[in-house]
């Protein structure tokens, strides 16, 4: 996604590191695809696909344990919000969320991470959605806790290798909302709420379909029940037997 000298030496070290490697490790089946479409000249026989894994630190808190939200974020608990994690660059449509968000009646935008955010940017996103917040610098308990308070985590990026915050979301009992797009789907499956394109229109029917009890009760337990199919455990003992295949096959010998 990058242009001019910059992308041009970066995909140039990648390109030589991938063509000098004895393996490869893909992140999703959908990276695995853009590699192999990108460079062909890879023997598909040298790739694996390994997923990431989503960290112990999210879990659906008990109620009393959200009463803390009001002491670690007083300014995020007055109404109900929507959660966005990540960079706000071009291909994370961070601007369809804000338009998401300023078409829903009583609910805000809080942003998580990302680029540092400027006075005027942060006064502006509050006009549009009717009020926004940025939170930067939190760790994983706080975050566990904002995926716990979010009405639910609104995902319309049009590109992912993986899609983690995906994952933590779900981990969580959070609602996702996302694009069947990239790696999305092979990350969520059936357990988030997942539309064609980053379309406005399309993004809110489905976030406004969360209202309904039932439906937002089946993405909670779906999507804890999918996040249990990923671990950094799973992620480290297939890396790790992949690294003894290709020692045996380059030398001979197993690196255990």
């Amino acid at each position: 996604f990058g242009s001019g000298i910059r992308r041009l030496v970066h995909s140039t070290q990648k390109k030589q590191a991938i063509l000098r490697s004895a393996g490869v490790i893909c992140v999703s089946q959908n990276t695995k695809r853009d590699l192999l479409h990108f460079f062909p000249e890879v023997d598909e026989s040298r790739v694996r696909v390994i997923y990431n894994g989503v960290g112990e630190e999210f879990f659906p808190l008990a109620s009393g344990e959200k009463h803390s939200l009001p002491r670690r974020f007083p300014e995020l608990a007055k109404r109900p919000f929507v959660l966005f994690v990540g960079a706000r660059n071009g291909y994370k449509n961070f601007d369809k969320a804000v338009a998401v968000v300023s078409r829903m009646e009583g609910v805000g935008l809080v942003a998580v991470g990302g680029e540092p955010m400027q006075e005027n940017e942060s006064a502006r996103l509050s006009a549009s959605c009717g009020w926004f917040s940025h939170v930067s610098g939190i760790g994983p308990e706080d975050l566990n806790l904002l995926y716990n308070s979010a009405f639910c985590l609104l995902y319309p990026s049009a590109y992912e290798g993986f899609g983690i915050p995906v994952l933590e979301a779900m981990k969580a009992g959070c609602p996702v909302v996302a694009c069947d797009l990239s790696s999305i789907p092979e990350i969520a499956g059936e357990a988030a709420l997942l539309t064609r394109s980053p379309d406005v229109d399309e993004l809110l029917v489905a976030m406004k379909s969360l209202n309904n009890q039932e439906v937002r009760a089946k993405c909670v337990e779906q999507g804890i029940a999918r996040a249990a199919r990923f671990s950094w455990r799973a992620c480290a003992e297939e890396t790790s037997a992949f690294y003894d295949e290709v020692a045996a096959r380059e030398f001979g010998e197993s690196l255990a």
